[in-house]
């Protein structure tokens, strides 16, 4: 089975998208980052994917541009205030920021460390690819709808999302190509 047929975009704009497949909801934070009305409209989608999953069924893998500006504190006040509404539908939460490095490590542990800080009662996860993403990422999805045990490789379809936002300009091509390091092309 392939993922294509499956996935869909609820929201897009230049900045940032949402993708999701059964269970798992994508979102992208493309190069430019944030705005307010994008950070409002992908804080939205994600929760009405997760209502539409239900609670405690909604499995997270994001996907962050490694050339991501910080966001401002508007655009981090809607985030913040999205965590209460959104928290409760999800299983696990993954998220690929690329690179290597000291500069890509310290951001992976400050995103860890902003996981912790929040004392979710699901599992949460930073890396670096995206097949090390989808591998923590499948098993917590095939729980919640063994309908995706027929997809091949759960990476190969978030490559595809990846892909996507490429052509979409949302990820630069060099973040997308650091994400698949060592990934079949």
């Amino acid at each position: 089975m392939n993922a294509g047929g499956l996935t869909s975009f609820p929201y897009s704009d230049d900045r940032v998208m949402v993708a999701t497949l059964g269970p798992l909801v994508v979102p992208v934070v493309g190069k430019r980052g944030y705005s307010v009305e994008s950070a409002r409209a992908q804080a939205r989608a994600i929760e009405l994917h997760g209502r539409a999953v239900g609670q405690g069924r909604m499995v997270e893998l994001s996907l962050i541009d490694g050339e991501v500006p910080v966001p401002d504190a508007e655009v981090r006040a809607i985030l913040d205030g999205g965590v209460p509404v959104i928290s409760p539908f999800y299983r696990a939460v993954s998220a690929v920021f690329p690179g290597t490095g000291f500069r890509a490590a310290l951001i992976r542990g400050v995103l860890m460390s902003f996981q912790l800080l929040g004392r979710t009662s699901y599992p949460q996860k930073v890396f670096a690819t995206i097949d090390a993403a989808a591998d923590f990422s499948h098993p917590h999805a095939l729980a919640t709808d063994p309908a995706l045990s027929g997809l091949q490789r759960l990476g190969e379809s978030i490559a595809e999302i990846a892909r996507e936002a490429v052509r979409r300009d949302v990820l630069s091509e060099t973040s997308v190509a650091a994400m698949l390091a060592g990934q079949p092309r």
